[in-house]
């Protein structure tokens, strides 16, 4: 619901919006490098269960860190398009029970995610931006390919199967230009994005204090829903 009116504002603003604006002193591409930060993600474990209270058992795994470069080209005199990668993982320490022939044990082990967004925006610069200060608007969409990430000791899971995963997003944000060739750009944009993925882990038998404890063999679908706003920080370079 929070993505339609966005899309809705954005639509208004591109239909009351004059195109005379400042240009990027007469640059057509750059290209950018960010640090960007999002705030919130759920991690499922049973996501095909037909029980309701089982399959919306999860982690919260707020607070990712994540990277990612983007290649933007001036359409006209208004309008960008551009093509980004990201990459982020975020993972925590929990505990699992496991079994084996001498009793059971809580093994502590790493657990999380870690997926490569790639995703392709239209931009509209609006039209108060000034010689310094450019602001703008996104609207997009992206394919996300994404891993569960579980190591207990020296075993892990490994990746079987991930259907394609794609979503839609919008942003706002701004480039202070420094001079002609290089800006600050700062950017909030929200999406929410989900992938599922089946993993299996590589060895089923895992040695913890010189005992050993058995692990599943079957595959273990997970699903991943990134829903958080994603704020960015980073330097763009205006080259052509």
């Amino acid at each position: 619901m929070l993505v339609k009116k966005l899309l809705l504002f954005f639509i208004i603003i591109l239909a009351i919006c004059n195109p005379a604006m400042a240009q990027y002193a007469d640059h057509d591409v750059s290209v950018s490098i960010s640090y960007n930060y999002i705030t919130s993600s759920k991690l499922y474990f049973f996501p095909n269960s037909t029980d309701p209270i089982l399959r919306e058992n999860h982690d919260e795994l707020n607070g990712i860190n994540s990277y990612s470069a983007e290649v933007k080209y001036r359409i006209n005199q208004p309008f960008v398009i551009g093509i980004s990668f990201e990459y982020l993982e975020k993972t925590h320490k929990t505990n699992l029970t496991l079994a084996g022939p001498s009793g059971s044990t809580n093994a502590r082990m790493e657990e999380g995610y870690s997926v490569i967004p790639i995703e392709i925006t239209g931009y509209y610069v609006l039209p108060f931006s000034t010689e310094k200060f450019k602001f703008y608007m996104g609207l997009g969409g992206g394919f996300y390919f994404g891993n569960h990430i579980r190591k207990i000791d020296a075993v892990e899971l490994k990746n079987v199967s991930r259907p394609l995963a794609y979503g839609i997003h919008v942003n706002v944000g701004m480039n202070y230009m420094i001079d002609d060739y290089i800006s600050v750009q700062t950017e909030m944009r929200f999406r929410d994005p989900q992938f599922e993925v089946e993993s299996k882990y590589n060895n089923v038998i895992v040695e913890l204090n010189d005992k050993f404890y058995g692990l599943p063999e079957n595959n273990l679908p997970a699903k991943v829903n990134i829903n958080g706003l994603m704020f960015s920080l980073g330097i763009s370079i205006h080259i052509f």
